[in-house]
């Protein structure tokens, strides 16, 4: 088609139409002006004139950038920035927003949290869940609250082990930790050294990265918050993945050795990201202003995602939400964590700091993949 020029007129053969008019719809004719066809008897034919501006009218009419999947936008073409082809095989980005969709529907978005990309549906309400794959090629610890209940709905573990009395929450409606399926875990006689919360007696087969490559990693997600005793301006709490199975006691969080997770110590005033080797103390990342300490009892609840990725190049991908503000703090710990073969378990409590309390911490539960 390169051959063909401007205004040219191209004797037909039936050997050599179909190849003609495919070089044209593939777009390698762009030249301006006309290429016309004839034939022997030198008529010219019109149609293939026309077909020649329509082609070149598509060419023009194609929409966004390299990858992106064309869409209809009010009769003309568009590229969609957030659903893209990608090696011949659809992809899905972090989405720029989040809005709810039409009724009728639901939105497939790509969801960003603790540094990973999930597939995810935004719902009509304007919630967003992300999508669960099959658990088939999955080893997961996973437990969930019975409302109204003392036990845990558990997978891939024993049981969860109460320090203090594992105690059926009261179900309400005054608030969102009150509406939240959760266990209490109680300590209902004031004590100065009182601590309440629970942990798994046998370690799990998470470490943060791994001895060698394609070894280690985790995913996980918890939710939870203070119960009672939260007026205390000592209380103390943790949540997180540690390198015991021991019970708490009442220490500061942050003197926990081989562990990574959220809490706050004793003179805190907002939430703080802890993380730590075998030795020394807690790296503490202050979560800021959005994140203050709770003061009042049953009424805060959290979310905590962090991630791991296999092999020996440690970091945890951390993301914190603020259930009842919508408030969320994300970053990346490098530095002071536990050896890749330090094996980690979910622990958390919350306790008095040497004043005579009562104290109780919630858990909603938690989901935690090992990634083999």
């Amino acid at each position: 088609c390169a051959s063909f020029s401007e205004h040219s007129i191209i004797p037909l053969y039936d050997s050599n139409l179909e190849m003609v008019w495919t070089s044209l719809r593939e777009g390698f004719c762009k030249s301006p002006g006309r290429v016309v066809f004839g034939n022997f008897s030198g008529q010219v034919s019109k149609l293939f004139d026309v077909q020649i501006a329509a082609v070149q009218q598509d060419i023009a009419q194609i929409g966004g950038a390299t990858t992106q999947v064309q869409y209809n936008s009010s009769g003309a073409l568009a590229g969609a920035t957030e659903v893209l082809v990608e090696g011949n095989q659809l992809r899905l980005p972090t989405a720029g927003g989040t809005t709810a969709p039409a009724a009728g529907g639901v939105k497939l978005i790509g969801r960003a949290s603790a540094g990973r990309t999930r597939p995810a549906a935004i719902l009509q309400d304007g919630r967003i869940f992300d999508l669960q794959g099959t658990l088939a090629q999955d080893h997961v610890t996973w437990a969930s609250a019975q409302a109204g209940g003392t036990a845990f709905n558990t997978i891939g573990f024993n049981a969860i082990t109460a320090t203090g009395t594992a105690t059926a929450a009261v179900m309400a409606t005054t608030n969102l930790y009150t509406y939240m399926p959760k266990i209490e875990f109680l300590v209902t006689v004031a004590a100065l050294t009182a601590v309440a919360g629970f942990r798994i007696t046998a370690m799990n087969n998470v470490t943060v990265g791994g001895p060698s490559a394609g070894l280690g990693g985790f995913d996980f997600s918890g939710v939870w918050g203070p119960a009672t005793g939260v007026t205390t301006t000592t209380m103390r709490a943790f949540f997180g993945l540690v390198n015991s199975t021991s019970a708490a006691t009442d220490v500061e969080p942050s003197t926990q050795i081989s562990c990574v997770g959220m809490g706050w110590d004793a003179a805190d005033t907002n939430v703080q990201i802890m993380h730590n080797d075998a030795t020394g103390v807690c790296t503490k990342v202050d979560l800021g202003a959005s994140f203050p300490v709770p003061v009042l009892d049953r009424t805060q609840l959290y979310r905590l995602d962090m991630a791991s990725n296999p092999g020996t190049t440690q970091a945890v991908d951390w993301t914190v939400t603020n259930l009842n503000s919508g408030a969320t703090a994300s970053g990346t710990i490098t530095t002071n964590l536990p050896a890749t073969t330090s094996l980690m378990a979910p622990k958390g409590y919350c306790s008095v700091g040497g004043t005579s309390s009562v104290i109780g911490f919630a858990l909603t539960g938690f989901y935690l993949d090992p990634l083999i």
